[in-house]
Parts: C-alpha cells; structure tokens; sequence
C-alpha cells in the first residue's frame, strides 16, 4: 500500500510539473502574441499613413498636370480680341 502512495505522489508531482512547464509557455506565448499584436498595429498606422500621403501626392500631380496643361495650351489670341 504506502508503495502505491509513493507512486501516486510521485505521478502527481510529474504533473503539477507539467502543467507549471504548460502554464509558463502559455504565459511567454501570451506575452509573445501581445508584442506581435502592437508591431501590426504600428505597421498598420505606418501602412494608412503611406495610403494617405499616396493619395495626396496624387492629387498635388494632378493638379500640378491640369496647371501645366493650361499654361502649355497655345492661346488663340484673335478670337478673344486681343491682337493688334
């Protein structure tokens, strides 16, 4: 009988060791995922903040193109009047 108590003590302490070794790896995994979790945020604030100075630049060459376009047009003088 106190053979089978020693086994069982010592089956019992294998586990709780285990289950300290699972509870300690969960823990590092969770910290692990968390720093994961704020480098995507920061990456995703870089990758709207890209989007967005994209899309202005955009526009600014558009408009720098329109601007361009009516300074290269050639003018018809005459039919606004204007020759001498």
């Amino acid at each position: 009988m106190r053979l089978m108590l020693l086994n069982c003590q010592a089956a019992r302490r294998r586990l709780q060791e285990r289950v300290s070794a699972l509870e300690d790896n969960l823990n590092y995994k969770k910290t692990l995922l968390e720093k994961h979790q704020i480098e995507a945020r920061t990456f995703d604030d870089g990758l709207k903040k890209c989007i967005e100075d994209r899309a202005a630049v955009a526009a600014k060459c558009a408009k720098l193109e329109n601007e361009m376009i009516k300074l290269t047009m050639p003018h018809d003088w005459s039919a606004k009047g204007l020759d001498s």
